[in-house]
């Protein structure tokens, strides 16, 4: 077994129920259900087919709930922007992380990111917000967000992922 198929059963094995599976050209692709918390939403992850591939860039993940705002101040475009790829690129990719590590990590760094911005996004819809909290910590977009994730980093040297921030 591939370890991009493990790393997707990994996944698989935290929705509810079991969701469906099914191959594509480029990727896995699981359509179930996700307990985010406050909310079991329709979620749809896709995971590249090629391991090097995963620690490249992150799995890419759409909940179909009717409530979830769209656009880029709502970090969901779709798809939602749970992680920022060169984030995710640097922590998969240490070299001589164990193989296990990555896809432990992984499967948790998907799942709470995507529950956290599920949860966000329900508290949103229940409240009535039309914007994006500012207590909510999430990277900007595009260069902005890599620059302000290289300013952390040379702020705090050593840390671990920061799993709470959204957005890409």
């Amino acid at each position: 077994m591939s370890r991009s198929l493990k790393f997707t059963n990994m996944v698989a094995s935290r929705l509810v129920p079991l969701p469906a599976l099914s191959t594509e050209k480029k990727c896995f692709r699981l359509v179930g259900k996700l307990d985010a918390g406050p909310v079991i939403v329709p979620i749809e992850i896709a995971v590249p087919l090629l391991f090097r591939d995963l620690k490249r860039s992150p799995p890419t993940a759409w909940c179909h709930a009717p409530w979830m705002r769209t656009g880029p101040d709502w970090h969901n475009l779709p798809p939602m922007c749970w992680v920022l790829p060169e984030e995710w690129r640097e922590a998969m990719g240490i070299r001589g992380k164990p193989v296990r590590s990555i896809m432990d990590e992984g499967v948790d760094w998907l799942l709470s990111g995507v529950s956290s911005l599920v949860s966000r996004h329900y508290q949103a819809h229940l409240e009535g917000l039309d914007q994006w909290l500012p207590e909510w910590s999430a990277w900007g977009h595009g260069r902005a967000g890599v620059k302000e994730y290289q300013a952390e980093k040379r702020r705090a040297p050593v840390r671990a992922p920061r799993q709470q921030r959204s957005g890409r």
